[in-house]
């Protein structure tokens, strides 16, 4: 294997964690499958946005859920205290919550109005996954059709390579829990090959 930096790497075996989305940027020889190289190409819809916003004030234990076309759709509280609270905010539509308003501590207090009446920005913590080149997206939402035609394919091993990650998980794709099961699956894999 070659880095970027043009150093080479060899290994009897290797693990790919890449995100389904990000496959197409590395140079596989032979090529993956065209299914593994289709699906990336065509990406998982995951493309919301997700950020912490510190307000002012103690706003309480709070969940609140609004419509898709309100800029943000799901609020909850992370902490709270006399001192401030910090919300974790998610919006569905990446175009309804512009990655400006990550810095944009008034914009994003006027995306947060209709849900909060009153509430006060005082900072914004984010990252714009969908368009970090080593992501291409947030968590793993399929496409029509995807689950069936893509997911067993994402597994599967080709030659001396294995794949995990959680858009590969077989349950809780998108979450920490499904990077971890398809880790075990693939370290059970590996384990398998390597001894055999």
């Amino acid at each position: 294997m070659e880095l970027e930096n043009g150093e080479d790497v060899s290994a009897p075996t290797a693990l790919i964690a890449l995100p389904m989305n990000v496959l197409n940027s590395v140079k596989f020889e032979p090529g993956l499958s065209e299914i593994k190289r289709t699906a990336s190409a065509d990406r998982h819809a995951g493309a919301g946005r997700r950020c912490f916003v510190r307000v002012k004030g103690d706003i309480g234990n709070l969940s609140i859920v609004a419509p898709e076309a309100q800029a943000v759709n799901f609020v909850v509280t992370y902490t709270h205290g006399p001192e401030g609270s910090w919300l974790i905010v998610f919006s569905a539509n990446p175009d309804k919550l512009q990655m400006s308003q990550f810095d944009d501590v008034q914009g994003m207090q006027s995306a947060l109005q209709p849900l909060l009446p009153g509430v006060e920005v005082e900072s914004i913590v984010g990252w714009d996954w969908s368009n970090d080149p080593l992501a291409l997206g947030t968590w793993c939402i399929y496409r029509p059709g995807q689950l069936t035609k893509v997911l067993p394919d994402l597994r599967t091993t080709e030659g001396r390579l294995f794949f995990a990650g959680s858009d590969s998980a077989s349950t809780w794709r998108g979450f920490i829990d499904g990077a971890i099961e398809s880790g075990y699956r693939s370290a059970r894999d590996i384990d398998s090959y390597l001894t055999s």
